[in-house]
């Protein structure tokens, strides 16, 4: 998320990422004026996963930084979810910098959604960490991931052991000023 506040939500694909995005963004649209930008699922798409009718959404399939700021300049949203970030057509070296400027110039509260790499596959704990970031090229590096104010990471055991007796749970994984908080929620409370 980058606003004045930033939040971003890390994981591995299937770990519920973008469900849990239209989630808080059928939440928060109750409340406050929200934009989604889906950059990988359509309109016609979304319907049918029962996104909120007073959320508005962008589903071009590239947007760069140019066009979002545009688009919260028309808009002036006060959220804007990002589903994803490695979709953006801009430099990714910062990328990260540039979206937390766009977040303070508008003063919109930032949430995006951003897939890891494999590294967590190749541990015994599958929990994503700030180091499975980093590794990940030049879009995370120790310079920029600094302007993220929230970072969340998914974790559903179940992805990685079938006979998981947490099939219908996932956990929140929230750095937060360097401490490290996991919340377990119910898969049924985000629909």
């Amino acid at each position: 998320l980058f606003r004045s506040v930033s939040q971003s939500r890390y994981g591995r694909p299937g770990m519920g990422k973008s469900t849990f995005l239209l989630s808080i963004g059928k939440h928060i649209s109750k409340h406050h004026k929200t934009q989604l930008i889906s950059l990988e699922t359509s309109i016609n798409q979304l319907k049918h996963k029962n996104v909120s009718d007073s959320m508005l959404i962008d589903d071009s399939p590239a947007i760069n930084l140019d066009r979002l700021s545009e688009i919260i300049s028309q808009n002036k949203p006060e959220v804007v979810l990002i589903d994803y970030l490695q979709l953006m057509t801009d430099n990714r070296e910062h990328l990260i910098k540039e979206l937390k400027t766009i977040a303070v110039k508008f003063k919109s509260c930032l949430i995006v959604v951003s897939q890891i790499g494999r590294e967590p596959e190749y541990r015994s704990d599958k929990r994503p960490i700030i180091n499975d970031l980093t590794t990940g090229g030049n879009l995370f590096n120790s310079d920029n991931i600094s302007f993220i104010d929230n970072l969340t990471f998914f974790y559903r055991d179940h992805y990685y052991n079938s006979d998981s007796q947490k099939s219908d749970t996932f956990e929140l994984i929230q750095y937060d000023k360097g401490n490290m908080i996991t919340i377990q929620l119910n898969w049924s409370s985000l629909i």
